[in-house]
């Protein structure tokens, strides 16, 4: 068997050539462009700016330029609204990411060139990029845009980049898979809105009718005299969504104003208590469950999400494989034998728990090593191992592998069986041609003989004369 060649541990090569750092540990690298570069001078180049921008430690300084620059526009929004003057050292750090952010979506556009177009995320660059020289425009034009927002604005857009930063990051996965949730339901969350809103109006509808004037005589009587918002909490049906709002779902202020009118009206507890029990445990329970179902069923569409999170898993799993097989390789000649993995299972730990979770117990391991002896070569090269462990660690019927593989190996042997038996049949039968010609030749000869002999014995046959007559 073949020794399998070396390969770098931490660096792995692209489809176009370009060699990419493994994803070991907490960081997912971004996929390097798989297009055609160009051939040259200029190709070479391109390939080589390439290498740089889809390396991991590239991708590390620019999150961490990400997270200072959101954390310098939080100072500079806190300077703004104490009505104080940027900082000189704000001002240069700002003028600093922003030049790195254009030199990055410069070096994209040099390697992808118009197909930078066709990548959504250097969209949301580009986007990036518009914002921040719109920003510095109007701080050199010294445009007064704070009133309007426009500057206050563009710099919170730059919180927008930590998106970026997300889908770099292995750590990041769950808050990454949050981010999603909250975008595949946003339509779900604005009918849900509605919803709710349209109920709170109909209770709101009923509370001014019925609630409103005992309210206000009340309030006359001298109730509510410290509240200067209480006589008018149910004068309008807007009003009344807002302190149904605040007293049912924020549950602020529930006994200011809820409490008094049931004491005087001890059937306005049938919309208070009603309004609170069907908006709090059946409205919000209700839309939690529409928002969950929503997800689940996004979920369950979005095969590319699945297909990434499951080779992320593949990798990481083909990474501890690896490490493992050379903790049961012995003598390190890069094949196991049949001796060194019955060795491994009985003193690696971690061997011992995958193959439990396999549901493998040692006398099973001998039929293992054949199953994982792919090509029958007498040893388990680390593709084999690899390979084969890494498909059955999820799958828990194992029994039900053995039993596909013996019933795969009686199959080949029948297989072999047959075409033995084709092969044998097969000479058989033209044996029997062979002496079927030969029997029918000989017949041939002997009827000639034959033939010869009785031409031969055969006298000819007199001439006839009629007796002469008198």
């Amino acid at each position: 068997m073949e020794e399998p060649p070396e390969a770098d541990d931490d660096v792995s090569e692209s489809a176009d050539g370009v060699k990419r750092e493994s994803t070991t540990g907490f960081f997912e690298t971004a996929k390097a462009p798989v297009e055609d570069l160009g051939d040259g001078m200029l190709g070479d180049l391109r390939r080589a700016v390439s290498r740089v921008i889809s390396n991991i430690a590239w991708d590390v300084l620019i999150g961490i330029v990400v997270v200072l620059d959101i954390a310098m526009t939080g100072v500079a929004i806190d300077s703004r609204s104490l009505g104080m003057k940027d900082p000189r050292w704000l001002e240069i750090g700002g003028h600093l990411c922003l030049a790195i952010y254009s030199l990055e979506y410069a070096a994209w556009l040099f390697v992808k060139r118009r197909k930078v177009l066709q990548d959504r995320w250097l969209l949301l660059d580009l986007f990036f990029l518009v914002a921040g020289y719109s920003e510095l425009f109007l701080a050199i034009s010294q445009i007064r845009a704070d009133g309007l927002g426009i500057l206050r604005i563009l710099r919170i857009v730059r919180i927008l980049r930590f998106a970026k930063i997300i889908r770099k990051f292995m750590m990041l996965k769950e808050l990454r898979k949050l981010l999603v949730m909250a975008g595949s339901c946003a339509k779900t969350l604005a009918w849900d809105f509605l919803f709710c809103f349209v109920l709170m109006t109909a209770v709101s509808m009923i509370s001014v009718e019925l609630i409103s004037p005992i309210i206000k005589e009340m309030a006359d009587e001298g109730m509510w005299a410290d509240c200067d918002t209480c006589r008018g909490s149910m004068e309008t049906v807007m009003m009344a969504n807002l302190n149904l709002f605040k007293t049912v779902i924020a549950g602020d202020s529930w006994g200011l104003i809820a409490v008094p009118v049931i004491q005087r009206a001890w059937w306005t507890v049938f919309i208070f208590a009603g309004g609170a029990l069907i908006i709090v445990f059946g409205v919000l329970n209700l839309i939690v469950a529409v928002v969950v179902d929503s997800f689940a069923e996004d979920r369950l569409k979005d095969v590319s999400a699945i297909a990434e999170e499951m080779s992320i898993a593949t990798e990481l799993d083909l990474e501890f494989l690896t490490r493992l097989f050379m903790k049961i390789d012995e003598n390190a000649d890069g094949e196991l034998s049949l001796q060194e993995l019955l060795d491994g299972a009985r003193k690696l730990p971690e061997f011992q728990a995958r193959l439990r979770v396999m549901d493998i117990d040692q006398a099973d391991l001998e039929q293992l090593f054949y199953m994982l002896d792919e090509d029958s070569g007498g040893t388990v090269d680390p593709d084999e191992f690899n390979g084969a462990l890494s498909r059955w660690l999820h799958d828990s019927k194992t029994a039900t592998r053995f039993i596909k593989y013996n019933i795969e190996k009686v199959a080949r042997e029948q297989e072999g069986f047959r075409c033995n038996m084709v092969v044998t049949m097969n000479g058989i039968s033209e044996q029997l041609n062979s002496l079927k010609a030969a029997v029918s030749s000989l017949m041939i000869k002997q009827e000639e003989q034959l033939s010869k002999k009785e031409e031969k014995f055969i006298e000819p046959p007199r001439e006839f004369t009629e007796p002469a007559t008198e």
